[in-house]
């Protein structure tokens, strides 16, 4: 992955600079005439930042000047954004004491406090960089000091979810949910998947010596996929494919699925989850994992008594089988039949509509299977903020899913980088995302 545009800061310059990069390439955007600065963020595609051994936020007007837009009681440290663009700012004295988190009212030009963070809790020592991720969680890093660790606030506690033996860990924000890349108060900048703890270097340049913040107006990547060459993705909560396509034509793969009948509720019944709505993590997983494993005892396969007249019945419908078909097939033959990728998927899929997986959390993907031909269906799933793919051609290899939640595949396809989707209905999908 490579991010095509992001905006970089170094404390020890001053008069300080915010440096562009795009492409690899750097350029000062920004330059004061006096006095350093530690930390950016833009809102609305405005510039704020401050220095950390000043006591104000500044915004830049023009491309030459800056103007003090709020004034506080002491040093300000560090100055980040939530998902609905409120400034926060940060008041820490490193390991002299507790420190303090205020949200910034822009009309009244005030500020109340957020959140008060002991330094007792995220291992003594806070220099008050902090980020919120795309759902508003918030996380600080320990600052200049080694070793370093990133901290999440969870249920009130403070958790550290990263820890580096040999660098300082300092600026940070946000690429997307899972994405988090941050500055080591020297030459280079990082990215870290925090789902996964994995770290890679995302930029360095030793003209720099105290790289000390990293932000995005519109958060941009490249990728490069396995059989179509480089893709375009722009990123907020997940990272979405540019050239992407959906399918919301879900009457047509998805016929009458909300339909009722006795040999239905049979079917459903069979499976033996609620058909309540649901939203919580943990339990869409759950019933991903108990469909997957219905599925597997209830397909037919050959040798079957049933799997003839079954599969006769099913090349006899001249369209996508409904849940009412489907429940036939279950209700006469003790199973159900598929053939193709896709009507694998369309039959997964149907399944864990019908079980109140929400239509926004899944659908069904395309991707390259081989370079010369071949698009493959699979299924892909958001749990929290992180999609994962599914592949229900894979489940004679893979009949039961693990207790958390996984990436499941068995062919030589493309899964991360799905070119389209075939959406449930009332979905809100707009493009394929990055699945990690």
């Amino acid at each position: 992955m490579r991010i095509k545009e992001f905006f970089i800061t170094d404390a020890r310059e001053s008069p300080g600079s915010v440096y562009r990069v795009e492409d690899g390439r750097e350029a000062i955007s920004y330059k004061r005439r006096g006095g350093n600065i530690y930390s950016i963020a833009f809102l609305r595609g405005r510039l704020y930042f401050v220095n950390a051994n000043e006591d104000k936020v500044y915004r830049v007007v023009g491309r030459r000047s800056e103007r003090a837009v709020y004034t506080h009681s002491t040093y300000i440290r560090d100055i980040a954004l939530d998902r609905r663009d409120n400034i926060y700012f940060s008041e820490a004295s490193g390991a002299g004491g507790d420190g303090s988190i205020y949200r910034l009212n822009m009309i009244r030009r005030t500020a109340t406090l957020f959140l008060e963070v002991r330094i007792a809790e995220v291992g003594g020592f806070w220099a008050g960089n902090f980020a919120f991720d795309k759902e508003d969680n918030l996380y600080l890093s320990s600052g200049n000091r080694i070793p370093a660790g990133i901290y999440r606030l969870r249920d009130g506690r403070w958790e550290e979810i990263f820890r580096d033996e040999r660098e300082p860990i300092k600026g940070l924000t946000f690429l997307s949910c899972d994405l988090l890349c941050y500055t080591n108060w020297r030459s280079e900048i990082y990215m870290l998947d925090i789902y996964s703890g994995l770290r890679s270097l995302l930029y360095s340049n030793p003209a720099h010596a105290w790289l000390s913040d990293i932000t995005f107006i519109t958060p941009r990547t490249e990728e490069d996929t396995l059989y179509e060459g480089t893709k375009d993705y722009t990123c907020d909560s997940v990272c979405w494919r540019d050239d992407g396509t959906v399918d919301n034509r879900w009457n047509l793969f998805f016929p009458d699925i909300d339909a009722e009948n006795d040999n239905i509720r049979s079917l459903l019944g069979s499976i033996g989850l609620p058909t309540e709505p649901t939203t919580d993590n943990n339990e869409i997983w759950r019933r991903v994992k108990v469909a997957w494993s219905w599925l597997n005892d209830h397909v037919l396969r050959e040798g079957h008594p049933n799997y003839d007249a079954a599969h006769s019945y099913l090349e006899s419908l001249d369209h996508w089988p409904s849940i009412s078909e489907l429940a036939y097939m279950f209700f006469t033959y003790g199973g159900i039949v598929w053939g193709t990728c896709m009507s694998r998927s369309q039959a997964l899929a149907t399944l864990l509509y019908r079980v109140e997986i929400p239509p926004d959390r899944m659908a069904i993907a395309e991707a390259r299977w081989r370079p010369e031909y071949s698009q493959h269906m699979y299924i892909v799933l958001k749990i929290g903020c992180h999609w994962y793919h599914i592949d229900p051609t894979c489940i004679d290899s893979h009949p039961v899913l693990s207790d958390s939640p996984e990436n499941v595949g068995c062919l030589p396809a493309d899964y991360t980088h799905p070119n389209s989707l075939r959406l449930l209905p009332d979905s809100t999908l707009s493009k394929p995302m990055l699945v990690r």
